[in-house]
């Protein structure tokens, strides 16, 4: 499964609308901008890495309560920094809110917010419905299992003297 960084802060502010003053029909969110970087190949503990989803989001809240402006923000802020672990380390930027007054109560807020989710595969069967075929063999979104090596002993591996030794 494709981890969506956008639907995740979606659903947060949308269990926050009641907070905000504001209906459900007074909010919306879209993708605006979608692009595909490759993966790199590098298999880890996710998966094969196969691409990672670069985009951008617009978020539209209809006379939000200029008096909540700042806690939207707010909310916005630290969720991200809470749940958003590719953030830091990209160069996506900042979120950025656009607010047109309508009077002196009321604003209508456009946020705009880049996110990048990488695409992590495993080897499936070739007659799954989702497998498609990469580096050779067939792989479909989903978990993968990748074990590593705590500790452990080896035995009769052949013996490695440094050099002239």
């Amino acid at each position: 499964m494709i981890r969506s960084r956008f639907q995740e802060l979606k659903r947060h502010l949308q269990s926050r609308l009641v907070v905000l003053g504001i209906a459900r029909e007074q909010f919306s969110a879209e993708i605006a901008k979608l692009k595909v970087l490759p993966g790199g190949h590098e298999e880890s503990e996710a998966g094969n890495h196969l691409c990672t989803l670069v985009y951008e989001c617009e978020l539209y809240f209809e006379r939000l309560p200029k008096a909540n402006l700042a806690l939207l923000a707010c909310l916005v802020a630290a969720h991200l920094e809470e749940h958003d672990d590719t953030r830091r380390s990209s160069a996506d930027g900042d979120p950025e809110f656009t607010v047109v007054d309508l009077d002196d109560e009321y604003c209508d807020v456009m946020l705009a917010v880049n996110f990048r989710d990488p695409v992590f595969v495993a080897p499936c069967d070739p007659d799954e419905p989702d497998a498609l075929e990469y580096l050779g063999a067939f792989y479909a979104v989903r978990d993968f299992e990748y074990f590593v090596a705590e500790d452990g002993t080896v035995e009769r591996a052949p013996l490695h003297l440094g050099s002239g030794e």
